[in-house]
């Protein structure tokens, strides 16, 4: 396109879009600058073509644009110089070791797309965009306003800009639906080849490369996979979103993203195993798989599964949210006045309206959810209305505490409560009742570890005076599923000088510790091991964090330099450290209108027990030695309930 158009033609394009939308679009041009001749070109170009669909395409493009923007990066450019010139296909770790040698020359620069974007790629983009769509075989099943929302944006999230990417993708995947009528099978068929293609394995880079770069790399993050795959399927004329959650309500400091296709009757994804595209599905990742299996009476809950507070849609259309707390802190009222998300939880799952009355004198109120790491964090807010401050799409099972802001802090309105069925169950301590607690975690055991150690099994302890453990007497055999931390009688009198752990054969769980003692001191030596370990030190090191591990069965063990006398083993699998660790100090406190402390104590074994604990409450037990991952919980029966 020429960029030198007459001051007539600008003129005219300029008096379309004032009389033909709302401010929005005006805005855009007046940030534009220099760069606002590019966009009143598009205008003027189909306004002289006579096509009005394509006129009203740029139109939404253009009064949505304002404040998109991406970060440039000169060592993103070196970063991809390096990955193209390679022959084979590289790793995530060999991405992240790419990444180290250039993010020397990281000089991030913020570029907003009404400033840069060219009049070419937004017809270009336009007119793919509407080809693909008018030949779908699915097009009376996408009208124009699911089209201008869900296939035609030149960009997906906050990813670099790129020309071509739709033609590249088109071509590269269109044979795997060719002849396919079904959206929904498109869908299912398209994810999946998506899947194979690009992994979900993260590198360190944290920009969001352009999408033709993306496909070059062939690795990222759960971002940087949706960002992918939903222009996968925009190229194909699939209308879809990138729907998330921006934290778990029970889990982690991390959220989660996916691609959701978009239909008449509702919103569709496809989780794992799943052999069609389904409606209100469960969110793929809140469910840990779990490869190995302990046994069916294994005293740990093998069952957790991560719960969502609010489940997001991020958008391209700008959305116009009517919050204005000045009472708040910058930080929140940046997080609710963020216009390019909406709320589609109701999409998901069962959701309900939540009243809060109260006679405080404020204007909002919010629900807030727990974070790991930060606390209180609010998470949805609600105007007064007659008193009262209604919160709509909330979920089950999920613990808030209703607050205020004044003065920029975060007061509490009540104690927490969490529904059940829509029915609110406030947590509220029990002073006159006293509970007897013994807590072995502060955080919740998932799964996803529990799944590391069935393999253990069949493993061996051995003790010898030969260092082939030719003379080798067999001290322990994992014969079920270990825990956490493990604590085996030596019942032997005789004295050894080395001993060593063996992998059972065909497999090579790790251990993160392993601890020799006699009379209760612990015996210290000199490590040895198999060639193929990461570090047989790992296993010494007093760090439940390190683990010593290698790709085959293997075995490690310790030189002690002389004979000695050992009467109990103590081994660790691969953990998250978050069990009660003997020597550090823990915290335990409980919910009241604000957290009350219970006091400091030391642990002398993998259990804290507390006597004089309010029943009834929310609890949070912190060490106070090392870690910051913590979670409240409630406790019921002897368990800890994890919130």
């Amino acid at each position: 396109m020429n960029n030198h158009i007459n001051i007539t033609t600008v003129l005219a394009s300029l008096l379309l879009v004032l009389t033909s939308c709302n401010d929005r679009a005006t805005e855009t041009l007046s940030l534009a600058g220099q760069n606002q001749t590019e966009l009143l070109e598009v205008i003027d170009h189909y306004a002289k073509n006579g096509d009005r669909g394509k006129q009203e395409a740029a139109m939404f493009l253009i009064e949505n644009m304002k404040n998109h923007s991406y970060v440039e990066s000169e060592a993103v450019d070196s970063f991809m110089a390096r990955v193209r010139s390679l022959d084979t296909d590289v790793n995530a770790d060999s991405l992240s070791r790419i990444w180290a040698t250039v993010k020397q020359y990281d000089k991030p620069v913020v570029r907003l797309d009404a400033k840069t974007i060219t009049c070419r790629m937004l017809v270009d983009n336009i007119d793919r965009a509407m080809a693909r769509w008018q030949k779908a075989a699915w097009r009376d099943n996408v009208d124009f306003d699911k089209f201008c929302r869900y296939i035609l944006p030149y960009r997906m999230l906050d990813e670099q800009l790129s020309e071509g990417w739709r033609d590249t993708l088109y071509n590269e995947y269109h044979p795997i639906i060719e002849g396919v009528k079904d959206m929904k099978k498109a869908f299912y068929l398209v994810h999946n080849a998506v899947s194979e293609r690009f992994k979900r394995t993260p590198f360190d880079m944290v920009y969001l490369a352009d999408i033709l770069k993306l496909r070059k790399i062939g690795h990222g993050s759960c971002v940087q996979h949706c960002i992918y795959e939903a222009a996968v399927m925009r190229a194909l004329a699939l209308p879809v979103a990138v729907d998330g959650i921006e934290a778990w309500a029970n889990y982690s400091k991390n959220g989660h993203m996916w691609v959701a296709l978009i239909a008449d009757d509702g919103t569709y994804t496809v989780a794992k195993n799943d052999s069609v595209a389904r409606k209100m599905n469960y969110i793929d990742s809140s469910v840990f798989e779990m490869k190995n299996q302990p046994e069916a009476d294994y005293p740990y809950n093998t069952g957790f599964k991560k719960r969502c507070f609010k489940i997001n849609r991020y958008t391209y259309e700008y959305n116009d949210v009517k919050y204005a707390d000045n009472e708040t802190d910058k930080m929140t009222r940046n997080h609710f006045t963020q216009p390019w998300t909406v709320d589609v939880t109701r999409d998901y799952m069962k959701c309900h309206e939540v009243e809060i009355t109260t006679d405080i004198n404020a204007e909002y109120a919010y629900l807030c959810t727990f974070r790991t790491g930060r606390g209180w964090v609010p998470a949805v807010f609600a105007k007064r209305d007659n008193g009262r401050f209604v919160f709509h799409d909330m979920t089950d099972s999920v613990m808030y505490l209703p607050v205020f802001s004044k003065d920029g802090k975060m007061l509490p309105i009540s104690n927490p409560f969490f529904l059940t069925n829509g029915e609110k169950q406030i947590v509220c301590p029990k002073y006159d009742e006293k509970t007897e607690m013994k807590l072995d975690r502060k955080y919740p055991l998932t799964p996803h570890f529990i799944s590391y150690w069935p393999p253990i099994r069949g493993a061996r302890f051995e003790a010898a005076n030969t260092p082939d453990f030719s003379d080798a007497d067999v001290l322990h055999v994992v014969q079920e599923t270990p825990l956490m931390v493990n604590y085996v009688n030596v019942d032997s009198k005789k004295r050894y000088r080395y001993v060593r752990y063996v992998s059972p054969e065909n497999k090579n769980p790790g251990i993160s510790e392993l601890q020799l003692s006699y009379k209760g001191k612990r015996i210290a030596g000199m490590p040895f091991g198999d060639s193929t370990l990461n570090d047989m030190n790992n296993a010494f090191d007093g760090d439940y964090l390190t683990v010593t591990e290698a790709h085959v069965p293997f075995s490690f063990g310790m030189d002690f330099g002389r004979t000695v006398n050992i009467d109990k083993l103590m081994f660790s699998p691969k953990t998250d450290a978050n069990f009660i660790i003997p020597g550090n100090k823990y915290e335990l406190l409980y919910y009241d209108m604000g957290w009350k402390t219970l006091g400091v104590k030391t642990a002398s074994s993998n259990v804290m027990e507390y006597y004089d604990a309010p029943s009834g409450a929310l609890y949070i037990l912190r060490n106070r030695t090392t870690g910051n991952e913590e979670r409240i919980f409630s406790y019921d029966n002897g368990q800890q309930i994890w919130w």
